[in-house]
């Protein structure tokens, strides 16, 4: 039997982590906490034969057939009719089998080296990451969008009632004015070195195509970190802080720089304990645990 490919790509529009992949090839588990897993088949439709003039072959699709948690077990979802259930359930068993031994290796190494950029108008750098692919295979035919989104729409502000006004319209409205009307963006495919290689793009000058950048031209956190003004730099400053939790599952931080998000994140302890099991490294367990542990009482009071 082949090996399964453990990999993970970005959950991107906003960043909110990574997402944990499990390929066997027939089937795949998907996790974005490193706990609760979704279990996806890959099967082929049934074709209904009587009454078609047309011989196509069927098509190969993924189909959820549940969740699986080391608590609950498979929690399954009702199958298509049309389906084969019983090469389903066999790939599925298959695909469990590997999840008992491979879950705990997470977090798996990231995939997602092809990114789609906003470009900062004044450089035409990267200024922020918009979207990724594991390959150029998968990208759009047609041009994709180019706005920036922080956070989710029921998110609220981030540090409400600081003097800045750290809110979604804030930042947007800041990575728009560097971005510039029309916006440009352009997709890189990254190297094991972290360099990048420009390759097609959106209001994009044909000179920028095949261009090749240094990986200190992409953001670490995603989004640009030097702004021109204090109050910029503070209101995005503010927003990496806010967003620590997530950041701490990109594998390819500094020490320092992970410390800082560390102590940042511990703020939100419910979002640390929904996500850590995803970080790639802790510097400060105890601090960590101390979130852990606030999160566990809020629950325990929530739950009163």
């Amino acid at each position: 039997m082949a090996q399964p490919d453990c990999y993970s790509i970005r959950r991107l529009a906003p960043f909110l982590g990574m997402t944990e992949v499990i390929d066997t090839g027939e089937a795949r588990a998907l996790s974005v906490d490193g706990l609760n897993w979704q279990i996806q088949v890959r099967c082929q439709a049934r074709a209904a034969k009587w009454g078609r003039l047309d011989q196509r072959e069927p098509l190969w699709r993924y189909a959820r057939i549940g969740a699986w948690s080391p608590s609950e077990g498979l929690r399954r979802l009702p199958l298509d009719p049309a389906l084969d259930t019983q090469d389903i359930e066999r790939r599925a068993q298959a695909l469990l089998g590997t999840l008992a031994s491979k879950r705990r290796q997470v977090p798996f190494p990231p995939r997602d080296r092809i990114e789609w950029w906003l470009l900062d108008a004044a450089d035409k750098r990267p200024l922020a990451l918009l979207a990724s692919a594991v390959d150029e295979r998968s990208l759009p035919q047609t041009p994709t969008g180019t706005e920036w989104i922080p956070m989710r729409p029921d998110e609220t502000s981030p540090v409400p009632g600081r003097d800045h006004g750290l809110h979604p319209q804030a930042l947007t409205a800041l990575v728009g004015r560097a971005a510039g009307k029309p916006a440009s963006a352009q997709w890189f495919r990254r190297i094991e070195n972290g360099d990048g290689l420009g390759l097609t793009g959106v209001h994009l000058e044909p000179v920028l195509r095949g261009r090749e950048l240094p990986r200190a031209s992409f953001p670490l956190l995603l989004l640009r970190e030097d702004w021109e003004n204090p109050a910029e730099r503070a209101l995005i400053q503010d927003f990496f802080n806010w967003q620590a939790p997530w950041l701490l599952t990109l594998p390819e931080l500094s020490p320092d720089l992970r410390d800082r998000l560390e102590h940042a994140a511990c703020a939100r302890p419910l979002a640390v304990d929904a996500i850590h099991r995803l970080y790639p490294r802790i510097l400060n367990p105890d601090l960590i645990n101390q979130a852990l542990i606030e999160a566990a009482l809020r629950r325990s009071a929530s739950e009163c």
